[in-house]
């Protein structure tokens, strides 16, 4: 696991010069993410793994990770609303030194995870039939219900939240995509965490990862996901065994 990755004696520089010098290197690890994604245990991850450098990583960008990144960036730029400044959002005003990751789950488990728990969304509570909630117009209050009954479904919120975080990518120079069911697996996360050192300059603390409490947790969330624990039968994936939601 995650302890026993070598710890090389100087990682690779990117563009810009050494640590804390030049225009490349990273203050920021900015985490966007839709709700039910797993973003909560891999902000604390991050943050534990790399507390002794000098990198802060945040769960916002222009505003809260959660919420439409892009299109407060670009109403800023517009002059539609003003910059929080140092509020929330230190590393959308510091954008050539912050790595942005996106991270997304897949659509069973994510709608499994809303659907138990929706979010700012009174009317979706405790529907329990999942065709009569993919199929509720998506209301954020009770005082917006006439307007949204004319607002998309949940699928279309999804998609336009895709949409908008690829868009980030047009306006950061250093932007990860990752799933959370891949984050999850050991292996994977071992080379993605490699990966960074390799591009990025950042060297995390490797011994001070407590490998087997984590892989006990990732274990049990991945035990518990639909989607790693389904059949793919002729393009279709069994729903043998539910999801659960992950914290984030």
């Amino acid at each position: 696991m995650l302890s026993r990755l070598p710890n090389t004696a100087a990682a690779p520089q990117i563009e810009g010069g050494g640590e804390g010098e030049g225009p490349h290197h990273i203050k920021y690890i900015s985490l966007i993410a839709e709700r039910h994604s797993g973003s909560t245990w891999m902000t604390g991850f991050l943050s534990r793994y790399f507390r002794h450098s000098d990198v802060k990583v945040t769960p916002t960008l222009c505003t809260w990770k959660h919420w439409f990144q892009d299109r407060i960036h670009q109403d800023i730029q517009d002059g539609k609303r003003p910059c929080r400044e140092h509020q929330q959002c230190p590393a959308c005003l510091d954008t050539e030194h912050t790595l942005v990751v996106a991270m997304w789950r897949n659509p069973y488990d994510w709608i499994s995870g809303m659907q138990s728990n929706p979010h700012h969304a009174k009317a979706h509570r405790g529907v329990q039939d999942l065709s009569e909630y993919m199929t509720m117009p998506w209301i954020m209050q009770p005082k917006n219900e006439e307007r949204a009954r004319k607002d998309a479904l949940i699928k279309a919120k999804e998609e336009a939240k895709i949409l908008d975080f690829n868009a980030v990518e047009t306006w950061v120079p250093f932007y990860e995509k990752i799933a959370d069911e891949d984050m999850l697996d050991g292996e994977t996360l071992g080379d993605w965490l490699r990966s960074l050192e390799t591009k990025y300059g950042l060297v995390g603390n490797y011994i001070d990862v407590l490998d087997s409490a984590l892989g006990e947790s990732m274990a049990h969330s991945r035990s518990h996901m639909y989607y790693t624990n389904s059949v793919s039968m002729s393009g279709c994936v069994s729903r043998s065994k539910p999801g659960t939601s992950t914290p984030g």
